[in-house]
């Protein structure tokens, strides 16, 4: 097809932001009488910085003048050195006096007056002026989880989650605290908090949950912490793990712990009936799972639909059988890729992945049957069939470039052509820099030929070739994505031309952008496709900005240009369709809304302009519109569309004779929960209303219950009524139901043998390593197995079942003076009963403080919370406690000597530690005095400027 090139030509000129100096924006001078005074006139900075100020003092008096120069400044600021500083200027003289000011970590933005006095020995004021500082607006949030791990013991316990967040900067902020938690339906529950915080104000937030039956099931959990400003820009986030601690409960296969217990877990098998009292009822069957095997793991799922009598043959699709093991794997059933060509069939894949190499390797044979049973094989001619290797390299590793390489050979008898092609996709740059700039090129040759009646000459050379940039430099965001493919091309995007150039800068609160696409499809194929004579070209410019209208509602204006041009096939058979093309000048806006509380949220997108197309005379309006809200469990939808928007719309309604294309519809839905979740509801309506399908309602309801943690029943009715030009009042209902089942869940091995152990621990006061006469049973006392940690019950008993046989480490941390050496087991029977006995420890209480000098050294947060000191014995016993806002800590620690050392790789900015490592002993029943470790800060270079009067 031949197709007119229309040249475009897109200039975008891009604006410049002027910075405005620190220091001396102009100087202000002020003369009283025989005596004047210059100063610069406004200075800025932010907190932190140091910024100076040049005073110039000049005098017209006949005698020598003595006195002192006075600065006020605002709170916050503190001026570097004297604020009364002594002065002499000699008679007609000039002098020029620097004065340095920091500005501290508590001055607030704003601009605030700083007032310079110049006065004689007698208090005499002989000139003065104001000079303006402007402390430029810093947001610097932050949040912390004052305590990592929390324990939960039994059903009802109290499970607090405390956070400290802090404004370090000069603004009030109001934020917003996120918190979520697993609920019992495997998703997550979502809390939240708003809270207003002054500059440099701190404050601690406490969520407060009950223990249930189904978190307690879990044998640890996160819980997720986000903070966002009031704009929904995230400022922090940090995770707490919450440890089951009950003393009585059955091992968990580490991998799987955080997997919630109820319904939809990875393993499931949901069977679903529709219809299946009416003539024509169907069934299907859907489900996967995962499971470890002695050696290695196995992964399965399926997907079966049956229509009709239950004598009819069902398709499958979507099932597979994977084995892995050793790095090594294959994968038999369907087997779907998206690769350069879009791969669904029934085959092989085998292949190799080592992780930590960052090298994969694949290899398939997949037959273009996508029905597991061949119900789709075409006898004729056959299906055809694609072979491909696929191979991954350097993937996630900063210092080395990311390769993938895919060789493909394909014959596909429906197009009549045997293909080979080889793309290559890489990184120019090494993956440590695609934070700031990110470039990927691809190519890939490739041959074809027809499958069938091939001649000598046939052959067409075919390639493909595209470039990707994604650059993040001084605040200037450029994506560029370029491609471009041969007719004859194998691969899926055949034939085809697509630039696409965006180049994204924020300004202020706003975000502005330019934007050009092109995209060109004019494929090419052996065998004539009259029902793809779909040739096209269409390009879009636009300019654009968003930005905030208050803290809850946003606007984006958009104005664009687009053009398209091709050709369609309607099915009358004529080949020679004529060229359309279509322009439009649009402007596109879009508000977005939320409630102060973030449990509404609602959009309007209005669109309209100005459409021209080849197939009509003059001009035509275009206007659409979209509005979405949601609130909690009620979502509602409502569009409008008049006139044509596309090429296609256009062409179809051409064809038809219609005079005009319009769109309206509507729908709301409501989804509830009863019962503590285990009962969900939910329902919905919809009406829609178009030139081209004419008016359908739709209404449907889908109740489900949780019988068990496991199984549920659920009952789905849907009502349809169509009212198009070809069917009059056609109406249709559907009816399901489904049950959904909980597999087994791939703990551990399928072949392993599996015990219980029994502990019981106890104080051994007298220290002989039984339990006999005085000797007291260690009651709520923490205990670890492994890595699983319990609490002792009412007997000091803690009882761990169903555990893989080998060895176990039983460790006791210190608590309240009491410890025991970690020991290790053996577990080879069906139970293995053990008692621990405690000994008593000694206390070790520490500090630590900050040495430095305001004037020289570096601003920094002299927070004293928070820091890591870890003790570590001669015979390898490490213990660890974490300073509190005073900057005081507390180890339990056995009797022995010790290395007590500060964990530095956590010290603030310009922070370093003066004796990062010292030595104790430690002494039993009696409180030692701990190491002092003084934290120093860096002295910073101060510029000094010296003048002289001439």
């Amino acid at each position: 097809m031949g197709i007119h090139y229309l040249h475009i030509l897109l200039t975008v000129s891009l604006f410049g932001l002027f910075a405005v100096p620190a220091s001396a924006v102009q100087q202000q001078t002020v003369m009283q009488g025989a005596y004047g005074l210059v100063a610069d006139s406004l200075v800025t900075g932010t907190n932190g910085d140091i910024v100076g100020i040049t005073v110039a003092l000049e005098s017209s008096a006949s005698d020598t003048v003595k006195g002192s120069l006075r600065i006020v400044v605002p709170m916050g600021v503190q001026v570097l050195g004297n604020r009364m500083r002594e002065l002499e200027l000699a008679a007609a003289g000039k002098r020029y006096v620097p004065i340095k000011l920091q500005l501290g970590a508590d001055a607030v933005a704003g601009e605030y007056p700083v007032i310079i006095q110049w006065t004689d020995v007698s208090g005499q004021v002989l000139a003065h002026m104001q000079t303006t500082l402007r402390i430029q607006p810093k947001r610097s949030v932050w949040l912390q989880a004052l305590t990592a791990n929390e324990l939960m013991r039994q059903v009802g316990d109290s499970l607090s989650i405390r956070v400290l967040i802090r404004n370090a900067g000069n603004t009030q902020e109001r934020v917003r605290l996120v918190i979520s938690m697993p609920n019992q339906q495997g998703g997550r529950r979502f809390a939240a908090k708003d809270l207003e915080l002054g500059a440099a104000g701190d404050t601690t937030l406490v969520f407060g949950y009950v223990i249930d039956r189904d978190l307690i099931r879990l044998e640890r959990f996160t819980v997720n912490v986000v903070g966002m400003y009031s704009n929904d820009e995230i400022f922090g986030n940090t995770t707490i793990s919450v440890q089951n601690a009950s003393a009585n409960r059955r091992y968990e296969d580490p991998l799987h712990t955080s997997v919630p217990v109820w319904s939809y877990q990875r393993n499931y098998a949901t069977f679903i009936a529709r219809n299946p009292f009416s003539d024509y009822p169907s069934w299907q069957l859907n489900g996967q799972g995962s499971y470890q095997l002695a050696q290695g793991h196995l992964d399965f799922s399926t997907f079966a639909y049956q229509w009709g009598a239950w004598r009819n043959t069902p398709i499958l699709n979507n099932t597979w059988l994977n084995v892995e093991q050793d790095n090594k794997g294959i994968t038999v059933g369907n087997i779907t890729e998206n690769l350069e060509t879009f791969v669904n069939g029934r085959g092989v894949k085998v292949y190799f992945s080592d992780s930590l190499k960052s090298e994969h390797i694949e290899a398939g044979f997949v037959d273009r049957t996508f029905d597991l049973l061949g119900s789709d094989y075409r006898p004729a001619f056959g299906n055809g069939f694609t072979a491909y290797l696929r191979t991954r390299l350097g993937e996630g590793i900063p210092e080395r470039k990311r390769y993938v390489g895919t060789a493909i050979y394909e014959r596909l008898p429906f197009e009549n052509s045997e293909s080979i092609l080889y793309m290559n996709s890489f990184d120019v740059l090494r993956q440590g820099l695609q934070n700031k700039v990110r470039l990927v090129a691809d190519f890939g040759p490739a041959l074809t030929r027809p499958l069938y009646d091939a001649k000598d000459g046939d052959y067409q050379p075919a390639m493909a070739a595209g470039v990707q940039l994604q650059a993040n430099l001084a605040q200037w965001m450029i994506n560029s994505t370029n491609y471009y493919s041969t007719g004859y091309y194998p691969g899926i995007r055949r034939g085809a031309l697509q630039l696409n150039q965006r180049v994204t800068h924020p300004v202020r609160r706003a975000n502005t952008w330019v934007g050009y696409s092109l995209y060109q499809y004019a494929p090419k194929y052996f065998e004539n496709q009259p029902f793809y004579q779909n040739d096209f070209l269409t390009s879009r410019t636009e300019l654009g900005i968003s930005f905030p209208l208050t803290d809850f509602l946003s606007l984006s204006v958009v104005p664009l240009y687009e053009y398209e041009e091709g050709r369609y096939y309607f099915g009358n058979g004529n080949q020679t369709q004529p060229d359309m093309s279509l322009r439009t000048y649009r402007l596109n806006s879009t508000l977005n809304w939320r409630s102060r509380n973030h449990q509404q949220y609602a959009y309007l997108q209005m669109e309209g302009g100005r459409m021209q197309s080849s197939l009509t005379a003059g001009g035509e309006w275009q206007l659409r519109a979209n509005l979405s809200y949601n609130y909690a469990w009620f979502n509602f939808n409502a569009n409008l569309q008049r006139g044509n928007f596309s090429l296609i719309e256009a062409a179809n309604n051409w064809y038809f004779g219609r005079a005009g294309a319009y769109r309206t519809g509507a729908s709301a839905s409501a989804r509830r929960e009863f019962m503590a979740k285990r009962l969900q509801t939910e329902a919905g309506i919809s009406y829609y209303s178009d030139s081209f399908s004419g008016q359908n309602w739709m209404g449907n309801a889908r109740v489900q219950y949780a019988v068990t943690p496991k199984t549920a029943f659920f009952f789905l009715g849907q009502l349809y009524r169509y009212h198009t030009p070809y069917y009059a009042g056609f109406s249709n209902t559907n009816i399901q139901l489904g049950i959904h089942q909980t597999l087994p869940a791939g703990r551990g091995t399928l072949v392993e043998k599996r015990g219980s152990i029994e502990l019981f621990v106890y104080r051994d006061v007298n220290n002989n390593g039984i339990f006999d006469e005085g000797d007291i049973a260690a009651v709520n006392t923490m205990v670890m197995i492994n890595q699983a940690v319990f609490i002792t019950d009412n007997d000091g008993k803690a009882t761990y079942r169903r555990v893989p046989y080998g060895p176990q480490q039983i460790s006791v941390p210190v608590q309240q003076g009491w410890y025991a050496p970690s020991a290790t087991v053996e577990l080879g029977s069906k139970w293995l009963r053990a008692t621990v006995g405690l000994q008593q420890a000694g206390s070790v209480r520490g500090s630590i403080r900050y040495q430095f000098d305001n004037r020289l050294s570096f601003e920094v947060d002299a927070v004293l919370a928070g820091f890591t000191v870890v003790a570590k014995s001669t015979t390898g016993y490490t213990a660890r406690a974490v300073t509190d806002n005073q900057g005081n800590y507390v180890l339990f620690l056995p009797t022995g000597s010790y290395e007590v050392s500060i964990v530095e790789n956590r010290m603030p900015q310009h922070v370093y530690v003066e004796t990062p490592i010292q030595h104790i002993a430690v002494e039993a029943n009696a409180i030692n005095t701990g190491p002092t470790f003084v934290l120093k800060v860096e002295e910073k270079q101060v510029e000094i400027k010296r003048f002289s009067s001439p």
